[in-house]
């Protein structure tokens, strides 16, 4: 007994190497500078909290297709608390990952005796996948919205159906809305699972219609189509979208470039041939269908948002599918194939041994093809240099005083001072974040000192 509990133990500890080198990478390479689609959303936000002319309606305000409120409310807390360090904003994102880790092991069930521990390190590895987008710290709002959907599905498979369950199911979900856009998509998907999960009478899916009508009115109310998504642009044909749906799934096993991207479509198709035969053989030998419900809930998160996304940003290329950010989302998919091919392969029924033997290679074949290129993605993330030199965050924090944007040549692109915010904007929200002293500012001894007026 002692030595099962000593070997349990040293499996926990290796679940949480992943995250260690998760908060490594972000005290190692996030810059405290905001970057990207910060600058025309949580700057803007934590501006006016800052100037007093925030209203409590802003924190909800469209960012594109999202109302990304989680994030801004975090924004808003640790600019009162930190003067916004971007750092501990990135940080949080590894707690939320963390609780995320405990809810994916809490569904997998006991008969599947010590594998549960010897599966948690992987999961640990697929949720905390070393990518770029841990040190862009407003991409906590995937990181909300994975949370919450998983905290939906936990809530209504680990005890027996009640309406206590399904409203708390319901309110994580409408959390998970109001995280990130994508989340609007697990209405329709909650459907499907709740059926599964032996939520069948007329009155729970009525109740979950309402829910959502309710949450969904108020958060298309003003909705407007962004003008990136209705251009030419974005136009493709059904072949194009279908290989962007493969490079989507397969993205968190690959590097994010160009020459991984047939790689990753033929994970991604490969993943999904895997998850239907694991389906078929689970059943096959006499598996519940609700066993697996919350395994299927997270593929067809991922799926479903693959599928979403492509709608709008498959003629962008396939490179953008295998994006830093999807990641998050599309380790799920693989997450829950894990999940599906343990029950599948520890059950006790009725089908012929030759069968069972060769869905047992074919699962250890792509398991195995996977984890070898996963491992390769892993560590040339690990050695990816950080995105903002200190050259130039020197020469960030001088540009109050200098105007000098010539030494950011290459830091403009991720500030995009000429794009969506506007050439003039950033730089006048530069001069803000230095005379409140927030984010790098913050480690100025003096506003004044900066010359922002």
């Amino acid at each position: 007994m002692i030595w099962s509990r000593a070997i349990r133990g040293l499996w926990i500890v290796a679940s949480l190497l992943p995250a260690i080198a998760v908060l490594h990478q972000i005290v190692a390479k996030s810059p405290n500078i905001p970057l990207g689609d910060q600058w025309s959303g949580s700057v803007v936000t934590v501006l006016r909290a800052a100037e007093g002319s925030l209203r409590p309606a802003d924190i909800f305000e469209w960012h594109t297709v999202h109302r990304p409120a989680f994030s801004r409310a975090l924004a808003l807390l640790l600019a009162q608390t930190s003067h916004w360090d971007l750092r501990i904003e990135a940080s949080i994102s590894v707690v939320i990952s963390l609780v995320s880790l405990l809810l994916v092991f809490r569904l997998l069930p006991a008969r599947l005796g010590s594998a549960r521990y010897l599966l948690l390190p992987v999961i640990a590895l697929l949720l905390f996948t070393l990518r770029a987008s841990w040190v862009r710290s407003w991409h906590n709002a995937w990181h909300f919205a994975r949370f919450f959907w998983l905290a939906a599905v936990a809530v209504v498979a680990l005890r027996a159906p009640s309406w206590r369950r399904l409203l708390s199911s319901g309110l994580f979900v409408a959390c998970a809305t109001f995280s990130q856009g994508v989340g609007a998509l697990l209405w329709p998907l909650g459907f499907g699972y709740l059926w599964a999960a032996r939520y069948r009478k007329l009155a729970n899916h009525l109740c979950w219609l309402c829910l959502g009508a309710v949450v969904l009115t108020c958060y298309y109310q003003g909705f407007r189509l962004p003008h990136y998504l209705s251009g030419r642009e974005t136009e493709s044909s059904v072949l194009e979208r279908l290989e962007f749906v493969g490079a989507f799934l397969g993205g968190p096993l690959v590097a994010h470039r160009s020459d991984d991207v047939a790689l990753a479509v033929v994970l991604g198709i490969a993943g999904l041939g895997l998850l239907a035969v694991d389906c078929w053989w689970h059943r096959r030998q006499g598996g519940e269908l609700e066993e697996i419900a919350p395994w299927l809930a997270m593929c067809g998160f991922a799926l479903g948002i693959a599928t979403l996304t492509s709608l709008g940003r498959a003629g962008m290329g396939l490179v953008h599918a295998t994006n830093d950010r999807y990641v998050i989302v599309a380790a799920l998919f693989w997450i829950g194939l894990l999940g599906i091919a343990a029950l599948a392969l520890c059950g006790e029924g009725r089908a012929a041994p030759g069968s069972g033997r060769r869905v047992h290679a074919l699962n250890v074949l792509l398991l195995a093809i996977c984890t070898i290129l996963f491992a390769r993605a892993y560590l040339e993330s690990a050695r990816q240099a950080p995105e903002v030199s200190p050259a130039e965050k020197a020469c960030f924090l001088a540009f109050p005083k200098t105007r000098d944007l010539s030494c950011m040549d290459r830091l403009q692109r991720q500030l995009r001072l000429s794009s969506r915010a506007g050439a003039d904007a950033i730089p006048g929200r530069i001069d803000a974040l230095a005379r409140h002293r927030l984010t790098l500012f913050a480690v100025e001894p003096s506003p004044d000192s900066q010359g922002g007026r």
